[in-house]
């Protein structure tokens, strides 16, 4: 047994909210008191950690996450920070110095709002810095890449390329490419980029999963692509088989969101060896993942009128309503819950007609169906999805990134988004995530992001136990196991963080200030500061 005292524990659990001391048997909590109850039951062999008054929470539990596409990005070159043009042609020629020749060059978590120039570079441009390279350079949010001519090429793309279903191949006003494509159309690029270097990926995989559990990361809802029907396309092909030969590498818990057209796909996952439905069930397969339309930041996000700063773009829709129909019928039918990518507000409008009249045909309780970022919704969008019952997995770390341009994008439209304290006080349920690698899988930054508002809609803060709660027992909730994980009681896994300050005991704006000095999983140590 291990008995965790002298602590500040905030349980979560609204019958005994606060307490000094945890008592651990196994992978399990045994009891949650006072120091004196809980060493009487300690035993003679019991180890004691004294805390030295620090604050232990359930573990954070990040949900909406690619974990494997995460790992791939820290191999190649982030350019997350950029400033200018000049920068970051530097940056890529820095890169392709040491490249062998044709080797692809990544450019990867690109944000051209934070440029001096506040543009993406042109076809020319890049032809001009890096002429014997393919190259892509990724937006940040992933839904939009701009390449050089040589990626092109070697993808096949040209002038009379037609845009492929649910996705854009830019072309300027004379019908030339301009090397910009969204959506879709992204994955003709990505999908000739070679496979990284296998042993190399996996020493990047287990560091990547180190890092979490020292964000204090307990828990992980992870997306995996099991065909090219995102925007990665068959970057896709890493992550099933990489998942496989890490499953037991991987220290925190994984509940899987497979992004698929078809039922069969998920079957198949939670036949294999990925789907475990044991009590101490350190992965299984839960959601059928739907990416229906854009972001914010590529004009790709389905709105009802157009953009602000764009006014010949409202949106890429990935599918049609009539196929989105079938996928969602076909979940809904099959027992499935799902999980569906929708940032515009037209796009949530459609999504939840769609669910409005699957749930009337085909009533089911309990189905715990989640709409993944709901980024621009409206008050009316907000009353229907509290009468479904649909959960609202969002990110607040894209406050922090998003904040100085967003209002540009959406104009008077702001206060519709990222309207989390409007979520809560009409009751829906709100988890958080990261979208890592398109955000620092961070949850302490999410909850500052989330009880600062950062200048974004502030009358729309939440506070600090919500922003908590949000990737503690409400992610529990969201992923079906909030019988085992969310609040510290007794006979719930040992998942657990231990803060070096009380998050509830400082003002909002410190709460970076904040480090995850433990984390635990299964009352076992994965990180100690």
């Amino acid at each position: 047994m291990l008995l965790l005292h002298n602590a500040n524990v905030m349980t979560l659990n609204p019958a005994q909210p606060h307490a000094g001391a945890v008592l651990i048997d196994g992978s399990r909590i045994k009891a949650v008191g006072a120091y004196d109850q809980l060493a009487a039951q300690c035993g003679p062999e019991c180890e004691k950690m004294d805390l030295a008054g620090m604050t232990v929470l359930p573990g954070f539990i990040d949900c909406h996450m690619h974990p494997i596409l995460l790992a791939f990005f820290q191999m190649n070159l982030d350019l997350n920070g950029v400033r200018s043009m000049a920068e970051l042609f530097k940056r890529l020629a820095d890169k392709t110095s040491g490249a062998t020749p044709d080797q692809w060059i990544l450019g990867l978590r690109f944000n051209e709002e934070g440029l001096a120039e506040q543009r993406l570079p042109t076809l020319g441009e890049l032809d001009r810095e890096i002429p014997d390279h393919p190259l892509i350079i990724l937006r940040y949010c992933g839904h939009l890449a701009v390449a050089n001519s040589r990626a092109l090429a070697f993808a096949g793309i040209t002038a009379d390329t037609p845009n492929p279903h649910g996705g854009e191949i830019e072309r300027d006003a004379n019908g030339r490419l301009t090397g910009v494509v969204r959506e879709t159309a992204v994955s003709l690029l990505t999908d000739n980029v070679p496979p990284p270097d296998w042993d190399s990926f996996m020493q990047a995989a287990e560091q990547t999963f180190q890092q979490l559990a020292a964000y204090g990361v307990t828990g992980i809802h992870g997306i995996l692509q099991t065909s090219g029907n995102g925007p990665s396309g068959n970057l896709g092909y890493l992550e099933i088989s990489a998942l496989k030969a890490l499953r037991n590498k991987i220290p925190q818990r994984l509940y899987l969101m497979i992004m698929t057209t078809e039922a069969s796909d998920i079957e198949q996952a939670r036949a294999s060896e990925l789907h475990d439905e044991s009590p101490d069930s350190t992965c299984k397969v839960g959601a059928w993942k739907i990416i229906c339309d854009g972001s914010l930041g590529g004009h790709s996000a389905v709105m009802y009128e157009p953009y602000s700063d764009a006014p010949a773009m409202s949106g890429i829709m990935v599918w049609s309503e009539q196929e989105l129909e079938k996928m969602i019928f076909e979940a809904h039918r099959s027992g499935i819950q799902l999980a569906i990518h929708c940032i515009g507000d037209r796009m949530s409008d459609i999504v939840i007609r769609i669910l409005e009249r699957a749930l009337a045909e085909h009533p089911r309780e309990n189905h715990r169906h989640r709409i993944e970022h709901a980024s621009v919704i409206t008050p009316d969008l907000i009353q229907r999805a509290r009468r479904l019952g649909v959960i609202l997995s969002v990110q607040p770390p894209f406050i922090y990134s998003e904040r100085e341009w967003l209002g540009k994008r959406v104009g008077k439209r702001l206060r519709n988004v990222y309207p989390f304290h409007s979520l809560l006080e009409h009751g829906l349920t709100v988890c958080a995530g990261s979208d890592a690698p398109i955000e620092v899988p961070d949850p302490i930054l999410g909850i500052y992001s989330a009880a600062n508002r950062l200048g974004v809609t502030p009358e729309e803060a939440v506070g600090v136990d919500d922003a908590i709660r949000m990737y503690t027992s409400n992610a529990a909730y969201a992923a079906f196991e909030e019988n085992t994980k969310g609040t510290i009681e007794a006979g719930k896994l040992a998942d657990l963080v231990v803060l070096s300050q009380n998050p509830l005991a400082i003002p909002a704006p410190r709460l970076r200030e904040i480090s995850v000095e433990m984390t635990m999983v299964g009352g076992k140590v994965i990180f100690s500061r």
